[in-house]
């Protein structure tokens, strides 16, 4: 992931979608545009913790929607 740091910087200070985590509901996963056309770079953050788990490339977002670009 060391080529897309600024990607994956960018999916938290500017996300697509934030969602909770699938895996821990203390997580919540920042999406947010990929190095190419049809992914995106997932950013798993811990809310009490205040820093990053973990980050990795997916075509698609899941779990359930907190946040997203659209909402007004």
């Amino acid at each position: 992931m060391r080529p897309y740091r600024a990607l994956a910087s960018a999916a938290v200070t500017d996300p697509i979608e934030i969602r909770v985590s699938d895996a821990n509901p203390e997580a919540r996963v920042y999406f947010g545009r990929g190095p190419r056309p049809g992914t995106m770079i997932a950013v798993a953050a811990n809310l009490a913790g205040g820093f990053v788990m973990t980050a990795h490339l997916v075509r698609r977002a899941k779990g359930v929607m907190e946040w997203s670009s659209s909402t007004p």
